[in-house]
């Protein structure tokens, strides 16, 4: 038997109403709450901030880059769970130089990690901030300058898989973070302790110290598509190792002068042989007015006590210029780089913009 598309038409639109009417029937039979899912808690904004930069080197070098740029989400469920999740720049993670190179490339996961808040300390579970000396485990916003060589160099990482907890006190804090040190996948199967004790006095100063330390071997060292040297690796990367590194700060800001005095050394140790590092800066700020300021910075790395000539110094100079509501911030900075045994210095100019909606923004 054949049907007429009239026929069919009708046919058609009648199963549809028929059907429309038995899901109706059904919904209002069952209650709002189980036909709908639930949204409990906040989702938010958490973070922004934005640094573009522009360098220039001498014999007329120079680029531009993103920075420490990020955006961080966070959904509240309440006072005592939330969850964060941060993107940004892959310099946020600061992967360190000893393991092989990661696939992050341009934009990276810095943070993703769940939060539970009480009376007994802050637990985080996840990628997390680590938690070391004055330019670590700290939000990118509170930072004034670029960071100090010992990180730019890729000694210490900044964020990293694993599990940490924070207490506060009457101005006494602890820190801690278990991790796996790599500050990407795990090749190794080696953990790594990171520690910050800390006291927050008066006028604006506070005190500290910091502990890292744990294992590499080669799984997590060798990289079999790009052969690695002692020199960019900073170990030999075909040996297992034991790493140690200390820290002590002190802070002092009150306004218009702040002080930042911050000491670094480390340890590698492979095969009875042991490399020592040592690293330091001072730094100065001084405000002129509520939006003018000068910086200065002297920061100093020598990555291997045993080795002449490998001796880093830097120098820098710089003013800035803040928002009316400071949330907007922009440096110019000039450094003199000098290598132990180099015949002459390099120079660098640089200019960074640091913006962000946040009031609690750079100064």
């Amino acid at each position: 038997m054949r049907l007429s598309t009239r026929a069919f038409a009708c046919l058609f639109s009648g199963f549809a109403f028929g059907a429309l009417a038995t899901t109706l029937t059904l919904t209002s039979a069952i209650p709002a709450s189980a036909a709908l899912e639930e949204r409990v808690g906040v989702l938010e904004v958490y973070d922004v901030f934005l640094e573009p930069q522009f360098r220039y080197f001498e014999t007329r070098n120079g680029g531009f880059e993103a920075g420490n740029s990020l955006i961080s989400f966070r959904w509240l469920r309440d006072e005592s769970v939330s969850a964060v999740v941060t993107a940004g720049t892959d310099q946020l993670v600061g992967r360190p130089r000893r393991y092989r190179g990661g696939s992050e490339a341009g934009l990276a996961l810095a943070e993703a990690y769940v939060e539970t808040r009480s009376s007994l300390g802050d637990v985080r579970f996840g990628r997390v901030p680590l938690p070391f000396g004055t330019e670590s485990g700290r939000g990118e916003a509170r930072l004034r300058l670029p960071r100090a060589m010992v990180h730019r160099a890729g000694y210490l990482g900044l964020r990293d898989q694993g599990l940490s907890y924070a207490i506060e006190n009457r101005g006494f804090s602890s820190e801690w973070a278990v991790h796996n040190g790599e500050g990407g996948p795990d090749l190794d199967n080696q953990i790594w302790f990171t520690s910050r004790w800390g006291w927050q006095g008066g006028d604006g100063l506070s005190l500290g110290f910091s502990g890292s330390a744990g294992r590499t071997t080669p799984l997590s060292t060798q990289d079999a598509a790009l052969s690695r040297s002692e020199a960019v690796a900073g170990l030999d990367p075909d040996r297992s190792s034991k790493q140690r590194f200390g820290n002590a700060f002190v802070e002092w800001d009150a306004r218009p002068l702040g002080v930042v005095l911050e000491g670094t050394f480390g340890e590698s140790e492979q095969a009875g042989s042991i490399r020592r590092l040592r690293s330091g800066h001072l730094d100065l700020f001084y405000a002129l007015s509520r939006r003018w300021g000068l910086l200065a910075r002297y920061d100093v790395l020598d990555p291997d006590g045993r080795v002449r000539g490998d001796r880093q110094d830097e120098a820098t100079l710089g003013v800035s210029l803040g928002g009316a509501y400071g949330t907007s911030t922009v440096y110019v900075l000039g450094t003199r780089a000098h290598l132990q045994g180099a015949a002459r210095a390099r120079h660098e100019a640089m200019l960074i913009w640091r913006l962000t909606p946040l009031a609690r923004g750079p100064r």
